[in-house]
């Protein structure tokens, strides 16, 4: 009998969480904005459609477009905001997002967690670069930065930060996301061992080089033959980013094992032919 009373409590909770969360869920379909100042800012900042740093150009000119995004913080509620990160214009989308990380609210965590899944991208302009970005990389480096400038001790803060460490976890969990995001990632902390199975799927299934690195770096020993194999593998790609040779040849060459030292002799050519005989000097001299 009391094992029934159990059941049907039990049951009657999740009735009620269920309900909650799919209430919660047609309340935030349902909400529409009908501040008319928030949505001029809205469409001033569309029709701009692009992100911008304060100040723009080689004159380093007053950002427009920058003003729209913090006349828009000041006065747009977070509901707002959040109902924003939901407009199908993505430069839209992006700077309420960043309202929400300067209103401090954890749910710009939820819509990081959405553009992670998508190649949605932004027109930027930053000081006089033009280009493009993920609008997740805009929004992760967006907390970074502002974790970045609030603290004298970043190493700490870095280790510490909770948000910081979910929107980390959503990145490891994730395919193919963007190189500097995962290697910013994996210099922000030194990881629990919790999270070491997401690490070697990075590193060993998916052949991640900065999750190769993380692991040579920090338990090597309990890695050796795996990494071998992953760093013997990566070779054999087609195209290596430049950038990269030089943590390749670091970590096969620090096991002192001829095999290897030998396929990155016959890698030289390959960097000669391609980037020229001043790198392949360079990778050269790592071997001695």
């Amino acid at each position: 009998m009391n094992i029934t009373r159990a059941f049907l409590f039990l049951s009657i909770l999740i009735f009620f969480s269920c309900q909650s969360n799919k209430n919660k869920q047609e309340g935030e379909k349902s909400f529409v904005i009908t501040n008319k100042s928030v949505l001029d800012l809205k469409d001033s900042i569309a029709n701009f459609n692009e992100v911008q740093s304060s100040h723009i150009s080689y004159a380093g000119t007053p950002s427009s477009q920058y003003k729209n995004y913090k006349n828009l913080v000041q006065i747009a509620s977070i509901k707002e905001l959040y109902q924003l990160t939901k407009d199908t214009n993505n430069v839209v989308a992006t700077y309420a997002t960043f309202g929400l990380i300067d209103k401090e609210s954890p749910k710009f965590i939820d819509v990081f967690e959405h553009f992670l899944k998508t190649d949605k991208k932004v027109q930027t302009m930053k000081g006089c670069i033009i280009g493009s970005d993920l609008v997740y990389s805009e929004i992760y480096f967006k907390y970074w930065n502002e974790l970045h400038l609030s603290t004298e001790d970043e190493k700490v803060t870095f280790q510490k930060d909770a948000q910081l460490l979910k929107l980390d976890s959503l990145v490891l969990a994730t395919d193919n996301v963007d190189w500097l995001l995962i290697r910013t990632v994996f210099k922000n902390r030194i990881f629990d061992s919790a999270y070491l199975p997401l690490i070697e799927k990075q590193a060993f299934h998916k052949e991640n080089i900065e999750a190769i690195n993380y692991i040579f770096k920090h338990h090597k020993t309990d890695y050796e033959k795996q990494l071998i194999s992953a760093l013997k593998n990566y070779l054999k790609r087609k195209e290596i980013i430049p950038m990269f040779y030089e943590d390749i040849f670091k970590m096969m060459h620090s096991f002192q094992i001829e095999e290897l030292d030998a396929l990155l002799i016959q890698e030289l050519d390959k960097i000669e032919a391609k980037y020229g005989k001043s790198s392949a000097e360079y990778y050269k001299k790592m071997l001695q």
